[in-house]
């Protein structure tokens, strides 16, 4: 039986795109997910999920209210695993402003969050 185990959660919050996303602006949001030659020995595990706006909701049970505060525009959300049952998910957020888009980063990162370099700001978190 393979094991899963839920180690990292990488938070990358981005404040560059306009507000209220086409649907075919949606699909430019996946570019931003890593490629296969950047993820080593990580592969993908299903599909990515894209939301724009108040579609957050279908995607955040109980915590839309708070991203949207912060100018939430789109997100991409996307799990991966590795050969050793281990697995990450990885969360892109799409704000409307650099100060939203930083306002959401430390409230998300938590207190038991590590900087990585990746970005601007990015931050590790296990669990």
């Amino acid at each position: 039986m393979k094991r899963f185990v839920y180690p990292a959660i990488l938070l990358f919050l981005l404040a560059i795109l306009p507000v209220n996303l086409p649907a075919a602006s949606l699909q430019s949001v996946k570019r931003l997910l890593p490629t296969k030659t950047q993820l080593g020995s990580w592969r993908a595990s299903g599909d990515p999920q894209t939301v724009a706006g108040e579609d957050l909701y279908m995607l955040i049970n109980g915590g839309a209210e708070i991203v949207l505060e912060y100018g939430f525009d789109a997100a991409v959300l996307h799990s991966y695993e590795n050969d050793s049952g281990k697995s990450l998910n990885l969360e892109i957020y799409v704000m409307s402003s650099p100060e939203g888009a930083y306002g959401m980063y430390t409230f998300r990162k938590g207190r038991k969050g590590q900087e990585v370099a990746v970005g601007l700001l990015s931050t590790l978190t296990t669990r």
